[in-house]
């Protein structure tokens, strides 16, 4: 009886099996990772969008919080300037879900105090990125937390505006996750500061030299002045291209000696690849005398170092008659870089894109297909030129699109989505089943809204769990039998000792 007792425990402690769902959790995390990390992507790239269009800082502070809360989707984004007198930050540009915060709490500060000891202070003193992940718990946050929670803060980040190697300013960003900034984006929210904090070297600059310009259209006097302790370098050419003058920054930046360049021809100075580019300019300026043109070239230091400048010239003539050419030089090789940089992030992207393990669809809100990676191609077996010629229902097995459009729907209204199930129709007609991972996105690819679907081939997944379902339903089976068999030697030993009852002879069983 023991025995098959134990057996029968045995059978219903294998009932209770559930398969392991340890794993759900960083799955969830992971494609939480992924949607942050593409909301700050989407985030960078408008930045820097908005960079290359504004005519002035202004602007640019207002569009900024506006990008973040249009693509980075935080609750709420302000930038605001130092006071050199205090250290105190004033605002003075903001958007998203502000409702009074900003004049509620107490003004934040660059000083080592409690007003200065979050994210805004630290940011400013080490002129680094800073933030605070929990602003419901974390003690820092005391000063402001009431109102921050009270509007939806959940997560904080201060990212420093520098000029001319000082912090001058703070944008202020707030997620309504809390932990929503990890190390792994911080990369991402470095490259932010020192976009913005370039553009604001930009309009320093394109504020002196449009000062330099104005000065030297004013009058020889006022020109002289400016010409001698101007931070930009300056030339004046023969029309032959000979150097008759160079103010001392184009001294100090080039490692020349003004003997060595004055009297000798400007072609000495530039890439030998820029030279046939320079003299074509210089012609151009001789033509058009009117005009003030601009262009961006290479120029060679004495020491042998390359030199990104943009040049503005125009044709100027003297009391005399005679006519020279005005050259104004901005060292851009920091904003070169800066480019090559952006352009080597966004590389990186695509190529994380198009090797990336999960299938990636991007797609209208009118479902139709704007991109796939290689493992997309892969699954659905179409060529990119096919695949793109289709709309999302075309690829769906039609059971699966109910769900799919429902998904979409919230996803418009602002709600986030879980992953979910559905089937992929390849182009030999096959059923794949997959799981979705699906985001939205705005202003992408020329469209207002467009999403981004991560789909994963869960095909071996479901062979197991049907593989469980088997074995379940057999061990539920074989239950049945063992019980069953109990049950009829119970009636057995019952009736043998009914037997032997009437017989008159003791009972065998014991019951």
């Amino acid at each position: 009886m023991n025995k098959f007792k134990n057996a029968a425990r045995a059978i219903l402690n294998t009932l209770n099996f559930k398969p392991d769902r340890r794993k759900q959790p960083s799955q969830n995390r992971a494609g939480d990772n992924l949607r942050q990390l593409n909301r700050l992507y989407a985030f960078l790239s408008q930045v820097n969008q908005t960079i290359v269009h504004a005519p002035d800082k202004e602007t640019l502070f207002s569009e900024i919080c506006k990008v973040a809360i249009s693509h980075g989707k935080f609750r709420m984004a302000w930038i605001g300037l130092i006071d050199e007198q205090d250290n105190t930050v004033t605002p003075v540009a903001w958007h998203g879900n502000e409702d009074g915060y900003l004049s509620t709490i107490p003004k934040l500060t660059a000083n080592d105090v409690p007003e200065g000891r979050g994210p805004t202070g630290k940011a400013i003193r080490s002129k680094s990125v800073s933030y605070i992940n929990d602003l419901a718990n974390d003690p820092v946050a005391a000063p402001w937390r009431d109102e921050a929670i009270k509007r939806g803060y959940r997560s904080s980040c201060s990212i420093p505006l520098v000029l001319n190697g000082n912090v001058v300013g703070v944008f202020n960003i707030y997620a309504p996750e809390p932990f929503f900034f990890v190390d792994d984006e911080f990369k991402l929210l470095q490259e932010i500061a020192n976009d913005i904090s370039f553009a604001l070297d930009k309009f320093e600059k394109e504020k002196q030299r449009n000062n330099a310009t104005a000065a030297v259209l004013a009058g020889e006097e006022r020109f002289r002045a400016l010409y001698d302790n101007n931070p930009l370098m300056i030339f004046t050419l023969n029309p032959d291209g000979t150097i008759l003058s160079v103010n001392e920054t184009g001294i100090e930046q080039l490692g020349y000696s003004r003997e060595e360049l004055v009297g000798h021809s400007v072609l000495k100075l530039f890439h030998e690849d820029d030279i046939p580019k320079v003299i074509g300019q210089k012609e151009k300026c001789l033509l058009c005398p009117d005009e003030i043109n601009s262009w961006e070239l290479r120029k060679i230091t004495k020491q042998g170092k390359l030199m990104w400048v943009q040049e503005t010239a125009r044709v100027l003539t003297d009391h005399s008659g005679k006519k020279y050419i005005l050259v104004i030089c901005d060292d851009i090789s920091e904003r070169k870089l800066a480019d090559e940089a952006l352009k080597e992030t966004e590389e990186r992207f695509k190529i994380s894109f198009e090797k990336a393990r999960d299938g990636i669809l991007v797609f209208t809100k009118e479902q139709r297909l704007l991109s796939a990676n290689e493992e997309m191609i892969r699954l659905t077996d179409y060529s990119k030129e096919e695949l793109f010629s289709l709309k999302l229902p075309d690829i769906f097995v039609e059971a699966s699109l109910p769900e799919s459009r429902e998904r979409i729907m919230l996803l418009l209204k602002g709600e986030t989505i879980p992953p979910f199930e559905a089937h992929l129709l390849t182009r030999a007609g096959n059923s794949i089943p997959v799981e979705i991972n699906v985001s939205c996105m705005k202003n992408v690819y020329g469209f207002d809204i467009v999403f981004q679907g991560g789909i994963r081939d869960i095909t071996e997944r479901k062979q197991a769990e049907e593989q469980i379902t088997e074995q379940l339903d057999e061990l539920k089976r074989w239950q049945a039998v063992m019980i069953g068999r109990e049950s009829r030697n119970i009636e057995l030993k019952h009736e043998v000792n009914e037997l032997l009852k009437q017989t008159g002879k003791p009972e065998k069983y014991k019951s």
